[in-house]
């Protein structure tokens, strides 16, 4: 689940992106499957594919362009819907 969500919203980057912390992208994902996922489970799904962790400070090196695109489609056909999945990653 984890790792399908990575991989499809995410890319690498060069740097760690300090944006979006570990704890909230597990939610994320917890949220569009409704169900529990531990955060360690996330980060170590993240370091299976090659990801970058900053351990001191909870974040990795992922772009989030695919994600801003994918959420800008689903909001194209469903709004309601997807807005109640997605309406706090934007802030």
């Amino acid at each position: 689940m984890c790792k399908s969500w990575i991989l499809n919203n995410t890319s690498k980057r060069k740097t760690v992106n300090n944006k979006i912390h570990s704890y909230r992208l597990k939610h994320i994902v917890e949220r569009l499957n409704d169900t529990y996922i531990p955060e360690d489970c996330f980060i170590q799904a993240a370091i299976d594919l090659g990801y970058d962790y900053d351990q001191n400070n909870g974040y990795f090196n992922m772009s989030f362009e695919k994600y801003k695109d994918n959420v800008k489609r689903d909001l194209s056909l469903d709004p309601f819907k997807i807005f109640y999945k997605y309406h706090r990653i934007n802030k």
